[in-house]
């Protein structure tokens, strides 16, 4: 065998690897592929009591299916000998007439064909995600600055909220692959890197509307996907994962309260029924709103409504004879979170000051 067939022999072993590594991840997340279409197992989502709903999960899957679909056409290819059409001129490419290099000069004089990039060598999905993020926030950060709506307050709020926010989607994750489930590994999740856990609506729009409206600035970031059929105990351990969450931002708000009480000296008072904050250094004013963000991020997300984190408690109590009708209604979790949120005056009030006041004894 010659030097050249060894490599193609290689290139095609890997390329074939691939695609087996692609088929059995679709397979665990409970993706089937019959008839060359892309089949969701209503029971992967729908069973689940974590927080990592039906849309994580197909993005997911799809970003995997393109990968497959890539590799596949690669080694379509390659069986063929043909490596598609030469933008010049025009003729299909062989494996003769492929270019060893990227260098179009490394074959001598004349114009080479230009092979079309393969799953092997492509830009990854993530690099145009980060770019039309950042392009994004980019956008959003000139047109608050240009209606003069930052203010230092403002940018100390974001500078707690997003590694609260981060630290939270992570924690499900990470406890998840403790559990025995790698899917949030797999995709990326378990990084302080704040970029792959954006959402577009939730991390950037929301919180510009807020900021352009006046008002303090809040959001979420992209839930992490969690197969809960690969846990080792679905049931219990699923129950966990879903409110690590919430726990960590309990355990992030106590450590601060707890700093501010016995290392930096601050005490909170009480008049009213209302706690009186005392002018506070820059030191002191951070872990102050690092504490009151993972308090008010800690309440939000125990409210018993589907997407949030504390649906899994609600999950776990519902009788078996209304789950067909939850199901439907989990549909519809966004539509009626948001119209829970901002069409019931108060609501919120309602549910972050017991916790606020909870959490501001820990300072009295």
């Amino acid at each position: 065998m010659s030097r050249g067939d060894a490599t193609t022999a290689s290139q095609r072993a890997q390329l074939e690897q691939e695609r087996d590594d692609l088929r059995r991840q679709l397979a665990e997340m409970g993706f089937g592929d019959e008839g060359g279409r892309l089949n969701y197992d209503p029971n992967f989502a729908d069973s689940s009591q974590v927080t990592a709903e039906r849309g994580e999960a197909e993005a997911l899957a799809a970003s995997l299916r393109e990968a497959l679909d890539e590799v596949e056409r690669a080694l379509h290819k390659m069986e063929t000998g043909t490596y598609g059409i030469c933008e010049t001129c025009g003729k299909p490419i062989s494996a003769s007439t492929a270019p060893p290099s990227a260098d179009p000069r490394a074959r001598g004089g004349g114009h080479a064909h230009r092979r079309p990039r393969t799953a092997m060598s492509s830009r990854p999905r993530s690099s145009r995600d980060n770019a039309v993020l950042a392009v994004l926030v980019g956008l959003v950060l000139i047109l608050v600055v240009r209606r003069h709506v930052v203010r230092a307050d403002t940018l100390l709020w974001l500078a707690v909220l997003i590694p609260s926010i981060i630290l939270h989607e992570v924690s499900h994750g990470a406890l998840a692959l403790l559990f025995g489930d790698d899917t949030a590994k797999r995709a990326g999740r378990l990084t302080l890197n704040p970029i792959p856990h954006v959402d577009p609506f939730g991390t950037v729009i929301l919180p510009a509307i807020l900021l352009l409206t006046g008002a303090p600035p809040f959001g979420w970031a992209k839930p992490v996907p969690v197969n809960v059929r690969r846990l080792r105990d679905p049931r219990n351990q699923g129950l966990m994962v879903s409110l690590v969450g919430p726990a960590v931002n309990i355990g992030l708000a106590v450590t601060a309260a707890l700093v501010l009480r016995y290392a930096r000296h601050v005490s909170l008072f009480v008049s009213g029924g209302s706690l009186l904050v005392p002018h506070l250094s820059s030191l002191n004013r951070a872990l102050f709103l690092f504490g009151l963000v993972n308090v008010i991020l800690a309440a939000f997300n125990l409210i018993p409504l589907p997407p949030l984190d504390g649906s899994a408690v609600l999950e776990r109590l519902l009788p078996a004879s209304l789950w067909p009708g939850y199901l439907r209604l989990r549909r519809y979790s966004f539509v009626l979170l948001f119209a829970v949120v901002f069409l019931l005056p108060g609501f919120l009030a309602r549910v972050f000051d017991p916790a606020i006041h909870l959490w501001g004894r820990l300072l009295t």
